[in-house]
């Protein structure tokens, strides 16, 4: 039997997602992703270059089927070359929020942070054309707690291979400073995907943290379709 295969596969795939990581090498690391994204907009990737690498990987990693694994990996090749902005802005004080979840709870705060509303719009249902800007909508009510306040509210948004939704794709995060006292705040995901990411259905899912603690999680999908231009 033929042990050495996989550890030459292992090698190999190894070393196509460091090339795949200096494909996309940027200026400014975005906070939270493992292929860096600089928020401003600069990013140093080659498109092709990634894509052609990520396929390479992706035939490596489902070797039982290398023309589906190239596919999913030129896939994930292009989205390391995606652009990502995110924002915050308030959209209920803390006094009305605290107040909302006083008069449901016999005049009472919780003892600890709580998150009273947290959904995610991920788009419209016919989906985004490849090349387009994707928007990832999150609108998130949190509570101040009667022993402990809120030092942190972070949202993480992953996007996931379709194949095997264990594997993270994109990641990225937003540390949302207005919430600091609590209230209502939207968060808003902008990520512009490159024109040569393939078609199809894309997991995603939005992770919401307060002071370290994972409370709250929404799963969804981005329908990906071709570009206009093609």
């Amino acid at each position: 039997m033929n042990t050495q295969a996989p550890t030459t596969n292992a090698l190999c795939a190894a070393l196509a997602a460091a090339m795949l990581t200096s494909a996309c090498a940027t200026n400014g690391a975005y906070s939270g992703s493992p292929f860096p994204a600089s928020s401003s907009g600069e990013q140093q990737c080659n498109p092709a270059l990634a894509a052609a690498l990520g396929g390479a990987l992706g035939a490596l990693i489902y070797d039982d089927n290398r023309t589906k694994g190239a596919l999913i990996g030129a896939g994930l090749g292009a989205l390391a070359c995606a652009i990502i902005n995110a924002s915050s802005k308030p959209t209920q004080p803390p006094e009305v929020v605290e107040a909302d979840y006083r008069a449901a709870h016999q005049g009472s705060l919780p003892e600890r942070a709580t998150v009273t509303g947290f959904s995610t719009v991920y788009g419209p249902d016919a989906g985004y054309a490849a090349g387009s800007e994707v928007r990832i909508v999150s609108d998130i009510t949190v509570v101040g707690g009667s022993q402990e306040s809120i030092q942190e509210l972070k949202e993480v948004v992953e996007i996931l291979n379709p194949a095997d939704r264990r594997e993270v794709m994109l990641r990225a995060e937003k540390l949302s400073a207005v919430a600091r006292a609590g209230g209502g705040v939207q968060n808003t995901f902008q990520i512009r995907l490159p024109g040569n990411m393939k078609p199809g259905t894309y997991p995603v899912r939005n992770s919401l943290y307060v002071n370290g603690r994972l409370l709250e999680e929404n799963l969804g999908a981005l329908r990906i379709t071709p570009s206009r231009a093609a």
